[in-house]
């Protein structure tokens, strides 16, 4: 049962506000373990929502239709991490949509192990195009960048990464732009 809440003296008007606005995060909460996903902004900035999802409710909010709100492209994938099951992202990868290719390399560019490793290097250079190298290609190419890997550096390094826009927010970007000097 929920707790209670005495509100004794002080402006009711805004004390009737406060209790409003715990019911309707206590109403999105439970909406949002129904759905695996944010009802709405309400919980923005409590993420701790997301530890009580399962792997599963975690990576159907990585979809491409996902209605996932108020959860940056970083929430679900930094919780994966956390959690640690690299086999399941590994999974999740190989069966899943764009949408949850992306939110896993994001998780498992931040993983370094064996197991990561031989998957990055299984999948850094299949089915590259000519264009910009966006998200999800970056993703394992970063990470072998990071390794000094010359084959992952020639292919960031080429021109039309540099035309226009980065193929990534320039934040991340910048951390490629120091492995070409430090693997110089």
């Amino acid at each position: 049962m929920g707790r209670r809440v005495a509100i004794v003296g002080g402006n009711h008007r805004q004390n009737a506000r406060v209790v409003a606005v715990r019911v309707i995060r206590a109403v999105a909460t439970g909406l949002f373990l129904a759905m695996g996903c944010f009802a709405g902004q309400l919980l923005s900035q409590e993420h701790k929502s997301l530890r009580v999802m399962s792997q599963r409710q975690l990576i159907d909010g990585l979809k491409v239709d996902s209605n996932c709100k108020g959860v940056t492209d970083w929430d679900i994938p930094n919780e994966l991490v956390r959690r640690g099951d690299v086999n399941g992202l590994i999974e999740a990868y190989r069966s899943g949509d764009g949408g949850v290719r992306s939110g896993v390399l994001r998780a498992l560019s931040q993983i370094r192990e064996p197991r990561v490793d031989r998957f990055m290097h299984e999948i850094a250079f299949k089915d590259l195009g000519d264009g910009p190298d966006h998200d999800p290609q970056y993703w394992p190419l970063e990470y072998l960048a990071e390794e000094c890997n010359v084959r992952a550096l020639a292919r960031l390094d080429r021109d039309v990464n540099f035309v226009g826009s980065y193929p990534v927010a320039s934040i991340v970007w910048a951390r490629t732009i120091k492995y070409f000097r430090i693997c110089s």
